[in-house]
């Protein structure tokens, strides 16, 4: 038996019978261990914040930085927008790369930063600090898409095989642009121009025109129309005359009308606001060709088109059944999110000329008769009441045997009536002049009757229409077919930049018109 000796004191030997010594040292472990967790874990949520907040302004950065309207202008000032996000909530020194991709009709903007974050309690365990990268990413693309297809159909494409080699250029990129995108999203435009626009009927009610004819259905605007984008349906315009100014007579058997300053065929008629691929292919596929050129009349179409001012037309259409109910609302105003309105326009030459016939001679009846069997009757009440021959005149003289009569047979006939029968230079000739063998009245009734615009005219009003087009967002693409030097440099003027601007020869349209719709279909909109 172990005894305790006498000489140790009696609290000394009580302490060594106490056990309550050893669980204070335990706790003191426990509570240094639970300041260590939770100092942790204070120093971890103090990090979350940090990179929450540095992983949010990333994000809003590049959402702002992808803007079409910001980064397609210039890549620089979307990685300005992302660099002015971070800096301004603080994070300058955790940016570490900003990249920016443009397309044609979109635009990505990657950002990627890093965050270190020093600790408070983890140091005792050694950690000093927590770091983490953070990275975000954004794209913004297309999802509605407005197209003009603008075409040249002058006279002058029926030459060197042009027309064909264009109307199946055309017929592939329209088939292209329907293989990429969704019919809702896709609406396009054909403006097929001459020495005028011819709206057709259906177009053309839905403006308010004066209407004199229902041969044809185009507009003369004025010059001050080219300026701007828009040309609001429920203003005042007037139709342009169903006359032939350029059918130049040598003899009574050329009389006939038929080169009309708008063609009035059913197959050179607009197309608008379509997502029928196969109608669109058949129109492009029958187009013919006539007359003069009038690039600045098919451009401004072709804009109008994808102006907002055009959609009362839209609606008006729509009722009607011409154009698909999805597409009301359309054309979209400007700056609509994800959308891009493109005019592809295309020629073969210069701008020429076109006419504008005289408000007297429009409408209204005029002072002919005519009986249905190549017999006009002319009343003639505006000279003397002698002859050329200086003999007392009947009442009526006609032009097909040049002679008087005092009586008349048949009906009387509208101008456009008349006009849509006998070219101007033969009425002013054979109706007009043979009455008193006089070059002057011959005058009268030819050059001062109609007003001519030319080629500098037409340029200049080219020129406005797209400024005006691209002032308002509208992407435009030139195509110069087989053009002089001057025409090229009208053309690439036009288009929204020199990239823009094809100039072709033979079947190389082909290639321009592939590689415009290449661009546009390059990239989609990622969801």
């Amino acid at each position: 038996m172990k005894h305790t000796p006498n000489w140790i004191p009696s609290k000394v030997r009580a302490f060594r019978r106490d056990q309550d010594g050893s669980m204070i040292v335990f706790s003191l472990f426990i509570f240094a261990m639970m300041l260590i967790v939770g100092g942790m874990a204070v120093d971890i949520m103090r990090f979350e914040t940090y990179r929450a907040r540095l992983q949010s302004t990333l994000d809003r950065a590049v959402l702002a930085a992808a803007d079409l309207d910001v980064c397609l202008d210039n890549a620089q000032n979307a990685e300005d927008v992302v660099r002015d996000y971070v800096l301004k909530n603080g994070f300058q020194n955790q940016l570490d790369t900003v990249t920016v991709v443009e397309g044609f009709n979109s635009c990505s903007v990657s950002a990627v930063a890093s965050i270190e974050v020093n600790t408070i309690f983890m140091q005792m365990v050694g950690v000093d600090q927590l770091s983490t990268p953070a990275a975000s990413a954004a794209i913004e693309a297309l999802n509605e898409i407005e197209i003009s297809l603008v075409l040249d159909v002058s006279g002058s494409m029926g030459s060197n095989n042009r027309l064909v080699n264009m109307r199946n250029a055309a017929r592939e990129f329209v088939a292209t642009m329907f293989n990429g995108f969704d019919d809702d999203a896709l609406s396009i435009s054909v403006v097929p121009y001459s020495t005028h626009v011819n709206l057709g009927p259906e177009l053309a009610s839905h403006y308010n025109l004066n209407y004199a004819h229902d041969y044809s259905h185009c507009v003369d605007l004025p010059a001050s129309a080219y300026n701007s984008t828009a040309l609001p349906p429920g203003a005042g315009y007037d139709q342009a005359a169903h006359v032939d100014v350029e059918s130049y007579a040598s003899d009574w058997s050329r009389r006939g009308a038929s080169d009309f300053v708008c063609n009035p065929d059913s197959r050179s008629r607009v197309v608008p606001v379509s997502r029928n691929e196969s109608a669109v292919d058949t129109m492009i596929s029958n187009l013919r060709s006539d007359a003069w050129t009038s690039i600045e009349m098919g451009a401004k179409w072709g804009v109008t088109l994808l102006d907002p001012s055009s959609q009362p037309a839209v609606s008006g259409l729509i009722a009607d059944g011409v154009v698909d109910a999805q597409f009301e609302g359309r054309p979209l105003a400007y700056g609509t999110d994800g959308s891009l309105k493109v005019m592809v326009l295309m020629t073969d030459g210069e701008n020429t000329r076109h006419y504008e016939l005289d408000p007297a001679y429009r409408s209204g009846w005029s002072d002919v008769w005519y009986d249905g069997s190549d017999n006009y009757y002319v009343e003639d009440e505006e000279y003397s009441d002698t002859d050329r021959d200086g003999r007392s005149r009947e009442d009526y003289y006609t032009p097909d045997n040049d002679r008087w009569t005092n009586t008349r047979r048949g009906d009387r006939l509208t101008w456009p009536e008349l006009w849509a029968q006998i070219n101007l230079d033969a009425h002013a000739w054979y109706f007009r002049a043979n009455q008193r063998n006089s070059n002057s009245v011959y005058n009268d009734w030819y050059g001062d009757i109609f007003t001519t615009t030319y080629t500098d005219a037409k340029d200049a009003r080219l020129d406005a229409i797209c400024s005006a087009a691209k002032a308002q967002g509208i992407v435009i693409f030139a195509i110069g077919f087989e053009v002089t030097n001057r025409a090229a440099d009208v053309m690439s003027s036009c288009a929204s930049s020199p990239s823009h601007f094809y100039r072709v020869q033979g079947l190389e349209i082909a290639t321009a018109f592939a590689s415009i719709a290449s661009q546009i279909t390059a990239l989609r909109l990622v969801q």
